[in-house]
Order: structure tokens, then C-alpha cells, then sequence
């Protein structure tokens, strides 16, 4: 069984006499037996066709002859339909100090197990599981560096053990400096609200709710109303999180049961949902805290969402004085992000590795070079560039294969995700020419200064690394083992 379908098959008959077969179904053991398909050429027939999940079918086939002669029914078998996990959807994450907050929509078919969490220092590959088994949705990842790009995805897997494909990986940075780097609303009016909402100008005091000016009042509407304002933002951001705070006056309260919240500019949005359920970090916020005191919605916003202006309509069963809301502030953040170095170029040479990569979109940004070796487990930080978009390793060994990646960082220490990984380069010391590579020209400079008495070039004494000060068989060995491994992996591809 999968994605709802049922397959058959069975072992073909070598008989020049059987014209095809026939597939009998039936929802009961033994019995009750149905013709759902005929004339089969083939000896595999999938079976489709109004199939329920979680109900066992059970299966016989027949062959028929040119005459049209049935044979005897073949031995029941019985399976159930399964249908693959959805890819898991609307994964949201929010950096703070050492840790990152991770939430995401719930799987709602009935035969779901669980979730399994991936995380990466780059975005498309190498992705390993951090936590599985989840049955929430949501994850506090206390294992990560301030400072770098982490990258996220999740998979679904259902009872059958069958697991989905990855979601969107989404980036984040966790940051000491501050939990929330830039509040894009500070001080941003409300432009626009509908006839029942009163609207005031934002105001925010390094993140602290002010007493008594607010954003959204609304003492009384209709259901049908939905009344709603709207923040203008200077541009479209990749929003990470929405933070939103009641009126801090003990003698006011919002009540109402839900607000929804967009982030608009022609795509992407998200919701906020009422105040009984569980959102952002987990914190339950009830109706006690939210009458009484200033109470604070932590929204992680899902991946992608990214818009211009930030609209919040209240939706609400209640009426009259029950449905009073006074919200005192919004804050918008905006996702921190450093774009990854892309296009790096990697050639050995002799005694050094040449690295090169493209100019970065940000022009103040550093560089970090990464290298590990055939008998490194993980990548270790070699140096920096010091802003140049070249670096030469001349540490690197004769002998040896390395790997090289890369990350930008940004003028506040943020870090990229590592580029895309190079082949591995081997360090040519027989490169004797300086071309990058070792063939019959190599053997030409080698037998120059073979033949030359007394040579003391040190191109072509590289026995040893430190050179023996002559050139010899020792220095032939090495010579032609380089060129047959170089021609080796050439026509290999390796």
C-alpha cells in the first residue's frame, strides 16, 4: 500500500494459452468477492478506486484463458491503504540568546505519529535529526552558537513508520546582543483602522508597554464588523516575529476570543490564534493574566512571511462590553540573515591551495575559511580573508586531500551558512610548472633538472617537503605517483 493505493503482483504464467488475468476484491475474509478488474496483460494491477484508509482489503486473481476458461482462484492476500505523511507546513523560528524557538502547523490526518526535526549549517544539504518523536509542535533547540545561521526542516511520519518528505528549510540566527535586534514598528502610526476601531500612534519604550496611550480600542461592534487598523512599515521585511501587548491599566482588559494578524504586501500572512490557546513559545495566556495585567503574545512567524504593513482585525462570538480590547503596543521583527557566499573555487597548486568565491552583497562583510581533511570528522576554522573574496592556504600539506567551505559575516559578528562544499583538492607538490595540475610537462622540467649535475632547483626536490637538495629517483617516485593518481581521478570523476 501507498498514497491510498493497493498493489498486486504475482508471478506471470508461461502459457502462450492465457489471454490475461482477473482481480476479485472483497472487504471480508473468504468471501464476498467482487470483479474489479479483467483482461490484465500484465501480471501487476494497482488498485485505486474508492479505497478507505484504516479498512483491510483482501484480494484474489484468476487467469483466463483464449477460450475464456477461468482458472482456480489464487491464494487470498489482504492489505490496508496507507497515505504518505503531508509535508509538514507554516515552520516558523526565532533566535534568542543561545537558543531557538521553532514552531509549526499540526498535522491533522488521522494516522500521524510524529515529527523529526533537522537542523544544518547549510541550507540544502547535510541535514541531521536534533529531536524525534515529537508529538507537539513546537521546540526550544539549546544547542546552538550565538551568532551563527542554523538551518531548519521537519518531517511527518505516520503510524506505518512511512516518513514525509523535508519541509522549507527555514534560517535563523541566535543572537546575545539582543532577543529582538530591531523592532520595525517603533513609533509607527497606525494608517489606516475601519469605523469601529479606534487607532492611536504606536508607541514602544525599550519593548515596555506604556500605561495608558494604545493602538487598538474598541469598545463595542457587531460580529459581522471585524474591525481592524493597520501599521505601515518603511518596506517589505522577512518578518521572524510579532510581539503583542494588552493595555497595562488594571482597570481595562481585552476579551475577546480572537484576533487575526497579517503581514501583507501581496503575499504571505499569518494568524494569531485567541488567547486560550497555547502560542509563540508555549506561554498560555488566560483570561486572568490578559485582564489584569500587561500580558505579552510572543508570535514566531512562519517561514517566508514577509510584507509591508501589518493589519490586526478582531473576530469575536461576543457583544456589546464583553468584546472590549485594548491592545497597547505591536512589535514587528525582522529576520536577521546573512546571505551565504556563493561561486567558490578551489585549485591546488605546489605548495599552497588557491581559494576564490563571489563578491558578497554586503561589502563590509568578512570572511571565515573552513578546511578539514580526508581524516578531520568536521570542519575547523583555518582563518579569515579580511574582507578579500580570495585566500591562499600555504599551510597545507603535501600529500594530504582537503575540503574547503566558507561563511560571511556582517558587521555585528552574524555568520552565514557554510557554502557549498568543493571536491576535495590534493596539495601537488609535482606540480613542477605551477599549472595546476601534473602531466607530461611536469615530466619535461623533472628530467631537465635530473639531467643537469648537481641541481640544486627546488622546484623538482620534493621528495621530501623540506627538499634533500637534489634532484633523484626519490623525487621520480613521487612525480609519477601524483600523475597516475591526478589521471586516476580525472577519468573517474572522483
Amino acid at each position: 500500500p501507498d498514497d491510498g493505493k493497493i498493489t498486486l503482483i504475482w508471478q506471470e504464467i508461461d502459457d502462450p494459452d492465457i489471454a490475461g488475468y482477473v482481480v476479485y476484491r472483497s472487504t471480508t475474509e473468504g468471501g464476498g468477492y467482487t470483479r474489479i478488474a479483467e483482461a490484465l496483460t500484465e501480471s501487476v494491477y494497482i488498485d485505486e478506486d474508492g479505497l478507505n484508509m484504516d479498512r483491510r482489503y483482501y484480494y484474489r486473481v484468476r487467469s483466463e484463458n483464449s477460450a475464456g476458461h477461468l482458472s482456480n482462484f489464487s491464494d487470498e492476500v489482504s492489505a490496508i491503504p496507507q497515505f504518505s505523511p503531508a509535508t509538514p507546513r507554516g515552520i516558523g523560528a526565532a533566535g534568542g540568546d543561545g537558543v531557538v524557538q521553532l514552531v509549526w502547523e499540526p498535522n491533522t490526518q488521522p494516522d500521524f505519529s510524529h515529527y523529526t526535526l533537522y537542523r544544518s549549517r547549510r541550507a540544502d544539504t547535510d541535514f541531521l535529526p536534533i529531536a524525534e518523536g515529537l508529538t507537539g509542535c513546537d521546540y526550544l533547540d539549546e544547542s546552538v552558537e550565538n551568532g551563527k545561521t542554523y538551518y531548519y526542516t521537519l518531517t511527518a511520519t505516520n503510524e506505518e513508520g512511512t516518513e514525509s518528505v523535508f519541509c522549507e528549510p527555514v534560517a535563523v540566527i541566535p543572537s546575545v546582543s539582543a532577543v529582538f535586534p530591531v523592532n520595525v514598528a517603533l513609533h509607527k502610526p497606525t494608517t489606516a483602522s475601519s469605523y469601529y476601531a479606534d487607532a492611536a500612534p504606536a508607541y514602544a519604550v525599550d519593548g515596555q508597554v506604556l500605561d495608558y496611550p494604545y493602538i487598538w480600542h474598541s469598545a463595542r461592534f457587531d460580529t459581522d464588523l471585524q474591525p481592524w487598523i493597520q501599521i505601515d512599515l518603511e518596506a517589505a521585511f522577512l518578518v521572524e516575529r510579532v510581539l503583542i501587548y494588552n493595555r497595562a491599566h488594571p482597570g481595562t482588559y481585552s476579551r475577546n476570543r480572537d484576533f487575526d494578524l497579517d503581514i501583507l504586501d501581496e503575499q504571505g500572512a499569518l494568524v494569531w490564534s485567541n488567547y486560550d490557546e497555547t502560542t509563540g513559545r508555549g506561554e498560555l495566556i488566560n483570561q486572568g493574566n490578559w485582564m489584569n495585567s500587561p500580558a505579552m503574545i510572543d508570535y514566531i512567524v512562519p517561514y517566508n512571511a514577509s510584507g509591508r504593513y501589518i493589519v490586526l482585525t478582531k473576530r469575536s462570538n461576543l457583544t456589546g462590553d464583553a468584546a472590549t480590547a485594548n491592545i497597547s503596543e505591536i512589535e514587528v521583527f525582522q529576520r536577521l540573515s546573512v546571505a551565504p557566499v556563493t561561486g567558490l573555487a578551489v585549485q591546488a597548486g605546489a605548495k599552497s591551495v588557491q581559494l576564490q568565491w563571489d563578491s558578497h552583497p554586503d561589502p563590509a562583510a568578512d570572511f571565515r575559511i573552513y578546511r578539514r581533511s580526508e581524516t578531520d570528522s568536521e570542519y575547523l576554522l583555518l582563518a579569515h580573508s579580511g574582507g578579500l573574496n580570495t585566500f591562499t592556504d600555504d599551510t597545507a600539506m603535501w600529500g594530504e586531500l582537503y575540503y574547503y567551505m566558507i561563511t560571511a559575516v556582517d558587521g555585528g559578528g552574524n555568520e552565514s551558512g557554510y557554502s557549498e562544499e568543493q571536491p576535495a583538492v590534493w596539495v601537488l607538490a609535482a606540480d613542477l610548472n605551477d599549472d595546476g595540475k601534473v602531466d607530461m610537462e611536469d615530466f619535461a622540467v623533472f628530467s631537465r633538472q635530473w639531467l643537469t649535475e648537481g641541481s640544486m632547483i627546488p622546484s623538482a626536490d620534493i621528495a621530501s617537503e623540506d627538499g634533500d637538495g637534489v634532484v633523484d629517483m626519490n623525487d621520480l617516485i613521487i612525480l609519477i605517483e601524483q600523475w597516475l593518481m591526478i589521471n586516476f581521478m580525472e577519468r573517474t570523476g572522483s
